[in-house]
């Protein structure tokens, strides 16, 4: 199979909120075919589907952040065993609460340490030190992508598919 990565740069408000899963996306494509093709075609490819020779996979939407090629993917953060952040701090100032706060509060990452959660080598504590350190520079809820049309301009979502060739 081959594969892509598809970059979208929508003009709604959905930015604000989660984009939309797979099962959302598929049906658009499927509605679009059935616009391009007729309904007939778009039978055709469900049978595909139905038989065992799957014609596609996508995934869901993710957002990402950049532009001219760079482009930062971001991912929901997963979920993790909650560490108690502040136990080694006898008394915690109002940095350290903050970070805290920050840190139990994170909704996504950057594409490399969703990598490094999943792979056992970043986790909260990590998150919560880098903020003291070197204030990190978290996406969070990503809500400067509907702010300022300058800003929203770098920002979008994107979708990964495997496909494969056509068979004519």
């Amino acid at each position: 199979m081959n594969e892509m990565t598809v970059y979208l740069r929508p003009h709604s408000s959905f930015l604000r909120s989660q984009p939309p899963r797979s099962d959302t996306l598929f049906g658009a494509m499927c509605w679009g075919y059935r616009v391009l093709f007729g309904n007939d075609a778009l039978e055709e490819v469900l049978a595909q589907f139905r038989d065992t020779s799957v014609p596609f996979l996508i995934s869901s939407m993710f957002r990402y952040i950049g532009q001219d090629g760079e482009k930062e993917h971001i991912f929901p953060k997963p979920y993790t065993a909650p560490l108690d952040l502040l136990e080694h701090i006898p008394n915690p100032g109002l940095q350290e609460l903050d970070a805290a706060k920050r840190v139990r509060n994170m909704r996504d990452v950057k594409g490399q340490d969703f990598s490094d959660i999943l792979h056992g080598n970043k986790n909260d504590r990590a998150f919560f030190k880098q903020l003291l350190q070197e204030g990190y520079d978290h996406p969070g809820t990503i809500s400067q992508c509907s702010l300022s049309p300058p800003v929203r301009q770098h920002c979008g979502v994107f979708f990964c598919m495997k496909y494969q060739k056509d068979r004519n």
